[in-house]
């Protein structure tokens, strides 16, 4: 329970990057509860963990990305910022491609899901962490394609209605 607690804690912080720190895991809880990705993992009703690249993962409150109870969210990253620019140097058209490349995937998925709900791209990661930044600041970036409605907990994403 007091794992859980520290997780849920840290999942609804201001700010929260998707990463879980607990200091000294292995020696307050593993022996108990086994590692902390596997014990994330054993809780899907609590946490959704998405796999990123080698070892590395990102967690977030079961069926949401980012906690709307933060008084803000969180802002976009300089990666998000970069790409929604265009790119800068020299990777600018790759990056813009890229760009477009996840507003297209994540406008397929809000389309089946009838324009709004929760929007997850599992290898988000691996495909645009690195240029794009992290999914929720890529989203918060994109105001002109995207809304983002609190919703209890954590927040459901709705396509820009265009008249």
């Amino acid at each position: 329970a007091e794992a859980l607690q520290e997780i849920a804690c840290q999942l609804r912080a201001p700010g929260h990057d998707g990463r879980v720190r607990i200091a000294e895991w292995k020696e307050r809880y593993a022996e108990e509860l086994g590692p902390l990705r596997q014990f994330l993992e054993e809780h899907p009703e609590q946490f959704t963990v998405a796999r990123g690249r080698g070892g590395h993962f990102t967690v977030f409150p079961a069926g949401a990305l980012l906690d709307a109870d933060a008084s803000a969210f969180a802002p976009a990253t300089a990666a998000a910022r970069k790409a929604r620019k265009g790119g800068g140097k020299g990777g600018g058209r790759q990056e813009g491609a890229l760009a477009e490349e996840a507003i297209a995937e994540v406008e397929a998925i809000l389309a089946a899901l009838g324009g709004e709900g929760c929007t997850l791209i599992q290898d988000w990661n691996s495909k645009y962490l690195r240029h794009l930044g992290h999914l929720w600041d890529f989203l918060m970036s994109r105001p002109d394609k995207f809304r983002i409605i609190p919703d209890g907990r954590g927040f459901r994403v709705a396509t820009v209605v265009r008249l």
